[in-house]
């Protein structure tokens, strides 16, 4: 896989650079039998890609959008063999980053409630323990 370009502007030598490379292995890895699933793409959002639209007076959506296609016909001139092309913006991408981070939420909400009351069972009831020092609490 290559990085998931950020489209801040337009594809250059490092991008091209890192995406012949990451080509040249899968094609490799193709030719010794090896099941491969190159993927790129471009990450389209940021501080620097609204600060960048808003310049040119578009909306981020179209300045990635017009970026895109030139990521895109790079590849295709250069004959990039990848196998799936992600944009952060495309409505897949974004549900299923919903998904893993709403389980995440859950998984943190939980983890921090068993710590809470695992803290609550080991302190005497009426006493508070914060950097050492002892509170007594008074109902």
């Amino acid at each position: 896989t290559t990085p998931i370009y950020y489209l801040s502007g337009q594809p250059h030598l490092g991008t091209c650079s890192t995406t012949v490379y990451a080509d040249s292995l899968a094609r490799y890895n193709r030719l010794l039998g090896k099941e491969v699933m190159f993927l790129t793409g471009s990450d389209e959002h940021g501080q620097k890609v609204a600060e960048k639209a808003e310049k040119l007076g578009k909306t981020p959506k179209q300045f990635v959008d017009e970026l895109d296609v030139q990521f895109k016909e790079l590849w295709k001139m250069l004959n990039i063999s990848y196998n799936r092309y992600i944009r952060t913006t495309d409505n897949y991408h974004e549900k299923a980053v919903q998904e893993i981070f709403t389980k995440l939420y859950k998984i943190l909400i939980i983890f921090n409630i068993n710590i809470f009351l695992n803290l609550f069972l080991l302190l005497d009831k009426n006493t508070l323990y914060s950097r050492n020092i002892k509170y007594d609490v008074k109902e």
